[in-house]
């Protein structure tokens, strides 16, 4: 019968240590830091390829930079 309390305290250490290192664990991450994308058209191209409407399926649209 000495088992059963020494279980449940054996239980509440683990348990009170996976708490502990899962709350500071999260404390500790990097510094998020912003990437800023910057974009640059020199050239555009539209294909309009069959039917001819304004903007139809199969046309393509192609840009590039020299």
């Amino acid at each position: 019968m000495k088992r059963l309390p020494l279980l449940i305290l054996a239980a509440v250490v683990v348990s009170a240590t996976a708490l502990v290192l899962a709350v500071g664990g999260s404390a500790q991450g990097p510094n998020p830091s912003t990437i800023q994308l910057v974009e640059r058209t020199v050239q555009d191209t539209n294909i309009d390829n069959p039917p001819k409407k304004e903007f139809s399926q199969g046309d393509e649209f192609v840009s590039g930079a020299s």
